[in-house]
């Protein structure tokens, strides 16, 4: 009993010795220093750095050489100090202290650029006690931002940076831990010092470029030149991006928005969602969730749980698609309980918080399982499969679509019978076909299609996890009664297209058409019809430009001289056979393409968010004034003028 005993209590102090310490982000809000939130945000960067010692410049005022030449495996803290400021010197003084007896680490107080003389008469009347280095060149005060009060970095004993703005008081018990972490040769720092500093110094001639074009109102150039900030330099591109995003004035946050989505490490996002309210700030922070998805997401569940939980909509379902990009099957206990009933099942589908969210969660079961079914229980049946057989489980999923010979099974939904597909199930209505297919290929070419515009408009919703809805393919007469009008080609209906029988090749481009229509709802409610349309014509194309020729062909020069969203704003009307109708549409695609590719910096991140604001109850115009900085009336100028450029 005693040899037992002592086992455990020997198993338990090896594990306690080997104890990893916190990264920064684990640490308590009472363990950090009061800092700007700015200053905090540029002191973060320099963490994963590595830093082993002042190889040139410096002015020692303190200590020995040997003390900052290298760091020789100690835990170091770098800690800023100014003669003119009482508080920095009294903070150096207790670190002395706290730290007096403890072998292993050495307290540095860095002074920024300043007369050596005055720095000396000050030290003559009133000494300081430690290594005290005067940064003469400014070679190291500001490359690692240690000019704010409340700074201070702590060097690990690989001489990486791990920590950065600790209070004085919790900086003990920190270096105590590194101390007894053991070193990790093979762990790799994210840059040099050196590497960081040049970064730091390009960005400098960037800033000013940048500062040109915001002051030429260039937000095309300006929005270039951040990217290319971003892959040459982001060590300086990061601070300008957050500034971008807690600006008070806000019209350019979603570039802020749309560099970060692009370019930041997932900490990053994080960090810059802690800036934002969710309860103003909920289709900005949707779009930054959505992007901390990805395949090389480890712990999903974990990373993600705070969001699966909001109470904003739009944050939880980006949670859920993030969640489908990298989880496992088994994520899906979490909400099968949840899982009345599929949209393809459905007789009736909306807009609604609810169901959007259920069409969600059965786009990501569907897409984690490959498995076709109508209720969470039937997904609960298949996971048990999948725990004792996965092999036997993707059996499963491939019976749910077809039968033992290939074909697509039958499923009836009230008297009609659909085949089964992988993203939607299809039914014919035709006098002359009955219900057979138009061709072979039809399937093929609709989902195509439906393929094609899925990933068109990602740059605008994100990638979004689609549960199967239902395709009718109509003659004439059959459309006219399935459809709210008779002489259009397909129409949409939240988790139902209906699609008039012509030649495939037609037929495919209104599938992609209606299938922009099916994307956007499944995210967003109470879209206009002007912003619908004009959208779900934007993506038929890659090509986005618009030129005065262009206008003359659809007879659309007029409507633009005349105030192109000024007339957008007043089609509220159904389809119908007016003439008008197919200039409308003409319209309404130039207009969103305008509001992508025009003189607005991220373009797509902006119409997600008029998408967002009008979802959440918000006019057309204000919307448009919150997402573009500009009335209807100020874009119909702002349109002739980008025509009429040189």
């Amino acid at each position: 009993m005693k040899t037992r005993l002592f086992c455990i209590c020997l198993t338990l102090l090896t594990s306690l010795a080997h104890a990893v310490p916190p990264s920064q982000s684990e640490l308590d809000r009472q363990q950090l220093a009061r800092m700007k939130p700015d200053d905090r945000n540029a002191l973060e960067q320099r963490i994963g750095i590595s830093f082993s010692g002042f190889t040139t410049g410096g002015v020692l005022l303190g200590g020995t050489q040997t003390d900052i030449e290298s760091f020789k495996g100690d835990v170091v803290i770098l800690q800023p100090w100014s003669f003119r400021d009482i508080t920095s010197a009294r903070t150096v003084e207790t670190l002395n202290t706290d730290l007096e007896g403890v072998d292993g680490v050495r307290v540095i107080a860095l002074h920024a650029p300043e007369e050596f003389e005055k720095i000396k008469r000050v030290l003559d009347r009133k000494p300081l006690p430690g290594i005290l280095v005067l940064d003469d060149t400014d070679t190291y005060a500001n490359p690692l931002a240690l000019t704010t009060r409340g700074a201070n970095l702590i060097v690990d004993r690989a001489g990486i940076i791990r920590y950065a703005g600790i209070d004085p008081s919790a900086v003990r018990p920190l270096v105590l831990e590194l101390l007894e972490e053991p070193v990790d040769e093979n762990r790799q720092p994210t840059m040099t010092l050196a590497a960081f500093a040049a970064q730091l110094a390009q960005g400098e001639q960037m800033t000013a470029d940048l500062e040109e074009a915001w002051n030429a109102g260039d937000a095309r150039s300006a929005e270039r030149l951040l990217h290319d900030f971003w892959t040459s330099a982001p060590a300086a591109a990061l601070p300008v991006t957050m500034n971008l995003l807690t600006n008070r004035n806000t019209i350019q946050r979603p570039l802020a928005i749309s560099l970060l989505r692009e370019h930041a490490a997932r900490d990053t996002i994080l960090d810059a969602i802690g800036l934002l309210d969710e309860r103003r700030d909920g289709p900005e922070i949707a779009i930054l969730v959505r992007a901390l998805g990805g395949e090389d997401l480890e712990e999903p569940e974990q990373l993600l749980a705070p969001f699966l939980e909001s109470r904003d909509l739009g944050v939880q379902q980006a949670a859920l698609y993030a969640l489908a990009d990298s989880a496992t099957p088994e994520v899906l206990r979490a909400f099968t309980r949840q899982m009345s009933n599929s949209p393809v099942a459905s007789n009736a589908w909306s807009t609604s918080d609810r169901e959007r969210i259920l069409g969600a969660q059965f786009g990501i079961a569907k897409h984690l399982t490959g498995f076709r079914a109508s209720t969470g229980r039937e997904y609960d049946e298949w996971l048990d499969v999948y725990e004792r057989d996965k092999e036997e489980a993707q059996r499963v999923s491939k019976r749910s679509l077809e039968d033992d010979q290939g074909n697509p099974v039958f499923i009836s939904y009230s008297s009609d019978q659909f085949r089964a597909y992988p993203m939607f199930d299809l039914t014919v209505r035709s006098q002359s076909l009955g219900n057979q297919l138009p061709s072979e290929n039809t399937p093929t070419l609709l989902m195509n299609a439906s393929t094609q515009a899925a990933q068109r408009a990602e740059s605008v919703l994100g990638k979004i996890y689609l549960a199967p809805i239902r395709v009718y393919l109509a003659d004439d007469r059959a459309f006219s009664s399935l459809a709210s009008n008779s002489f259009m080609g397909g129409q949409t209906e939240v988790n139902r297209v209906y699609l008039r029988i012509t030649r495939d090749g037609p037929m495919a481009e209104v599938m992609g058409h209606e299938w922009a229509h099916v994307l956007h709802m499944a995210v967003f409610d109470k879209t206009p019809r002007w912003l619908a349309e004009g959208f779900a014509e934007s993506i038929e194309t890659d090509d986005h430009t618009i030129t005065l020729s262009d206008l003359r062909d659809q007879e659309l020069d007029e409507v633009v001289e005349r105030g192109l969203f000024s007339r957008l704003l007043t089609w509220q009307s159904g389809a119908s056979s007016d003439s008008r109708e197919g200039q409308n549409y003409a319209a309404a695609r130039v207009g969103v393409m305008f509001l992508r590719s025009g003189p607005f910096s991220a373009g797509d991140v902006r119409l997600n968010l008029l998408f967002a604001h009008i979802s959440r109850g918000r006019s057309e115009r204000d919307a448009l004034q919150r997402s573009f900085g500009l009335s209807d009336r100020e874009l119909d100028q702002t349109l002739i003028d980008w025509l009429s450029r040189p």
